[in-house]
C-alpha cells in the first residue's frame, strides 16, 4: 500500500498569512462582548418592569404591608432601594460588574451584597433568581417576564456568529 505523498497548496504561504490573521482577530472578542453586555443590560430591565410576582414566589403578606408602610410599590419584588436594579440594569451602576477582561472574557453581575440572597434564596428568602447567564437564561427569563427575555441565548450567539462572519469575510478579501 503506498502513502498519499507530501503535497503543497498552491498559495500556501498566502492561506497561513489568513489563517494568522484570523486567529489575530478572533483571539479579541472585546467588540462582540461588549455588545453581548449592551443585551444583557437591556433585557434585565424586564425584570424590574413587573407588576406582579411573574413567574417568583409571591411576596410574605408582611412584606408588602411593610413597603406599602414606606410607600414602596410591592412589586416588582426584587425592589426597595434601587441598588439591585441599578447595578442590573445599568452597565455604569457604580455597583455593577461589567468588564471584558483578556479580550475574550466578559464578567457581569453585580456588587449589592444581598443579591446573592435573592439569588440563591435562604431559610428567611425564597429563590429570586435575578442574574441568569447560561443555557438556562431564555427560559427562565421568559418565565420571569412573559416572554420578553425570550431568545437572549440565542440573540448572543448570533453575535458571535455575525462578528466571526465579518471577520472572516475582511480576513479572505
Amino acid at each position: 500500500m503506498a502513502l498519499a505523498p507530501d503535497f503543497d497548496f498552491v498559495n500556501q504561504k498566502a492561506f497561513q498569512a489568513k489563517l494568522k490573521l484570523i486567529q489575530s482577530k478572533v483571539d479579541n472578542l472585546t467588540l462582540p462582548l461588549k455588545l453581548i453586555s449592551k443585551d444583557f443590560f437591556k433585557s434585565q430591565r424586564a425584570i424590574w418592569q413587573l407588576k406582579g410576582p411573574g413567574a417568583y414566589t409571591h411576596l410574605a403578606v408582611g412584606t408588602i404591608t411593610q413597603k406599602q408602610n414606606q410607600g414602596i410599590n410591592p412589586y416588582p419584588a426584587l425592589f426597595r432601594t434601587g441598588l439591585l436594579k441599578g447595578s442590573m440594569t445599568n452597565p455604569g451602576h457604580s455597583l455593577a460588574i461589567n468588564e471584558v477582561i483578556n479580550k475574550r472574557t466578559l464578567i457581569m453581575g453585580t456588587k449589592v451584597e444581598y443579591g446573592q440572597y435573592h439569588q440563591r434564596g435562604n431559610s428567611n428568602l425564597p429563590r429570586r433568581p435575578f442574574l441568569f447567564i447560561g443555557p438556562e437564561a431564555p427560559q427562565k427569563v421568559a418565565d420571569i417576564v412573559k416572554d420578553k427575555g425570550k431568545g437572549r441565548l440565542e440573540r448572543w450567539v448570533g453575535i458571535l456568529d455575525n462578528f466571526m462572519a465579518a471577520t472572516l469575510r475582511k480576513a479572505f478579501k
